[in-house]
């Protein structure tokens, strides 16, 4: 019976910064993480990869060759399906097999981060195995006055409304000299 390996020896992952990428890349054929590469690291009960890259790379080793038809589905943490591929195996070695994704709401989501639930399903449609899994930005930029994350395109602070005393933003909302008050 098909079987992905247990932990972090049947699941490995890592991601392309641009400044490393290559047409040359020869992922698919050796499986092998191009020097320069983000590796995954297990945080919690999830794995992280660090993203705006060019490419994430998704290596899975089973017990067995993998048969054709075996499937890659990406879930947003909602349960609703983002993507489908089907693993490609190795040509040196059938019982690994590899997902390349170039995605942008993979590899440069217009988020801080996003998590996704990924799983891997025989051809007869038996799950092998499921991962938690965030994408985040590499760089945090500090918190708004209000506690919020600042918009991750234009890098604003969301409006904030008026100010009142028991608010941590209060006085910041208008800014004037006190001799410019009436």
């Amino acid at each position: 019976m098909l079987q992905v390996k247990s932990g972090e020896e049947g699941f490995s992952a890592w991601c392309i910064p641009n400044e490393w990428y290559s047409s040359l890349n020869d992922v698919k054929e050796s499986g092998i993480m191009p020097p320069g590469s983000r590796e995954m690291t297990a945080v919690d009960d999830r794995f992280e990869l660090i993203i705006q890259v060019a490419e994430c790379d998704f290596l899975y080793s089973f017990n067995q060759p993998v048969p054709a038809g075996t499937k890659w589905t990406a879930y947003y943490s909602t349960g609703t399906m983002f993507m489908e591929q089907e693993l490609v195996p190795l040509p040196a070695d059938g019982t690994r097999a590899v997902v390349i994704s170039q995605n942008p709401y993979v590899i440069d989501p217009p988020y801080w981060y996003i998590d996704y639930v990924f799983k891997i399903t025989a051809p007869d449609g038996t799950e092998l195995r499921s991962d938690n899994v965030r994408l985040k930005r590499g760089w945090d930029p500090g918190r708004c006055y209000q506690g919020a994350m600042p918009d991750p395109i234009t890098l604003k602070c969301p409006e904030i409304g008026e100010g009142h005393p028991w608010d941590p933003w209060y006085g910041w909302d208008d800014p004037k000299p006190e001799s410019e008050i009436p």
